[in-house]
C-alpha cells in the first residue's frame, strides 16, 4: 500500500497520512516530539533509502513537506493509526 505522509514543525512535529489519491485522509493528526523520532517513525512504517532522502531534502529546505511511503508496513499502519475500509465491489 503506497501512502502520503505530511509533516510540518510547530513546536514539535506534526504529522498527518493521506491516501494516494492525495485527498483521502487515512489517519489522525499526529504529534512527535522530535526529528529522530519522525525518522524513526517513518523507516519502521516502511520507508526505503530514496524516500528518506527526499524526507531529508524537504527538512533541510523548507522544515516541512510530504513523503511517499510506497510499501507500508502492517505495523507502521498500525502505528499511524491507518484506517483504511474495505468496500466490497458494488456495494459502495
Amino acid at each position: 500500500m503506497r501512502i502520503l505522509v505530511n509533516f510540518q514543525h510547530n513546536d514539535g512535529w506534526f504529522i498527518s497520512c493521506l491516501a494516494e489519491d492525495c485527498q483521502t485522509v487515512i489517519g489522525p493528526r499526529l504529534d512527535v516530539a522530535s526529528l529522530d523520532t519522525l525518522r524513526r517513525l517513518l523507516r519502521y512504517a516502511g520507508a526505503n533509502t530514496e524516500e528518506m532522502n527526499e524526507f531529508e531534502r524537504s527538512i533541510g529546505a523548507w522544515n516541512k513537506g510530504s513523503v511517499w511511503i510506497s510499501n507500508l508496513t502492517d505495523a507502521g499502519a498500525k502505528l499511524l493509526r491507518i484506517r483504511i475500509q474495505n468496500r466490497v465491489q458494488g456495494m459502495e
